[in-house]
């Protein structure tokens, strides 16, 4: 299977593969939070679809864990930058009283404390394993995960991707 994705190729829409993420994210994700997207049809980006679908898939997750009930999520996906990429932005507005806590008690108790793995010893409180394991993709295209907190209750996760010799432009 290794040898597989290796050799699978390094170019993916980003239409459809966030459209089948957003698909499959529906069905575990709680109704209530609202998840609304803007992206360019036409790009494509220089990253293999399962490290997009990765990627993306724990930045969205990782928004809508801070959404909590009733949040709102928002993806943008601008067209690309010549010498920049295709920026995409994650946002999440959350819409309760309490700030988002990372580490609760009970959140460690029903999923596994991952961030107790030796080798992510080095990683931030702010950043939870999804983002850390984000950030490792992201790595190996030579971007980087940007995140931004305004408040207890709004975030953004942004990305510079690779965009591939056929992408589009946008103005």
């Amino acid at each position: 299977v290794e040898e597989f994705i290796a050799s699978a190729p390094k170019t993916c829409s980003l239409d459809r593969t966030l459209t089948a993420l957003l698909e499959t994210l529906d069905l575990v994700v709680n109704p209530s939070v609202s998840i609304r997207v803007r992206a360019d049809k036409e790009v494509h980006l220089a990253i293999s679809e399962s490290d997009f679908f990765v990627l993306m898939g724990h930045l969205v997750l990782h928004a809508v864990e801070h959404a909590g009930t009733n949040g709102e999520i928002s993806i943008h996906c601008a067209g690309n930058v010549p010498g920049q990429g295709v920026v995409i932005t994650v946002s999440s507005e959350a819409q309760k009283a309490t700030p988002f806590v990372l580490k609760d008690d009970i959140s460690q108790l029903i999923r596994s404390d991952y961030t107790n793995v030796s080798s992510l010893k080095d990683l931030s409180d702010k950043f939870s394993f999804g983002l850390y394991v984000a950030q490792s993709i992201a790595e190996r295209y030579r971007t980087a995960v940007e995140y931004q907190d305004d408040n207890d209750t709004v975030i953004r996760i942004r990305i510079c991707v690779p965009a591939s010799s056929g992408s589009s432009r946008t103005s």
